[in-house]
């Protein structure tokens, strides 16, 4: 009687420790992009790579948006500071890693000017949001996120996660 009981009890243990698949849930896209394109108060902290002919980096990153304006502060991973870009009411300045405030209409020809770096910022909102922004673009066989096509390449949307109630991609 105890060997039946014990038996039991471990199968119920094991049983317990089985794992499924996750079901993604089925994302209908256009209303997802349209709850996307209408979000434009958000900040994003994270880690990016930066690489060019010259040089492999990464960075330390938040980015703060609000409306057309933003602010992306870079700095390295031990805390040095890279830069700060900031649009604010159409007029774009950055202050470089040696305290120094520049001005421009052009946020990626600056960025370009002082660090050689290639960063679109112009498309990082909507990329961020997982938006294509002007990209071709198809629908993944589930019809949830795109893959686009853009003038640097692919970017694929591989899985989603949820921030706050809105469905991110996570490449």
């Amino acid at each position: 009687m105890f060997l039946r009981i014990f038996s039991l009890a471990c199968l119920l243990v094991l049983a317990g420790c089985t794992t499924t698949q996750p079901q993604r849930d089925q994302v209908n896209w256009q209303q997802e992009r349209a709850r996307l394109e209408r979000l434009d108060h958000w900040q994003l902290s994270g880690k990016m790579a930066i690489i060019t002919p010259q040089q492999k980096g990464s960075a330390r990153l938040n980015w703060q948006q609000d409306g057309d304006d933003y602010r992306l502060n870079l700095s390295s991973i031990v805390g040095t500071h890279i830069l700060e870009l900031s649009r604010n009411k159409g007029e774009v300045t950055l202050i470089d890693n040696d305290g120094k405030l520049h001005h421009s209409q052009d946020a990626e020809a600056l960025v370009y000017q002082l660090t050689g770096w290639n960063i679109p910022v112009q498309g990082l909102p909507e990329w961020i949001k997982g938006l294509p922004g002007q990209a071709e673009f198809e629908l993944n066989p589930d019809a949830a996120w795109p893959r686009c096509a853009t003038a640097s390449g692919r970017l694929s949307m591989a899985t989603t996660g949820t921030r706050k109630a809105i469905a991110c991609p996570t490449c």
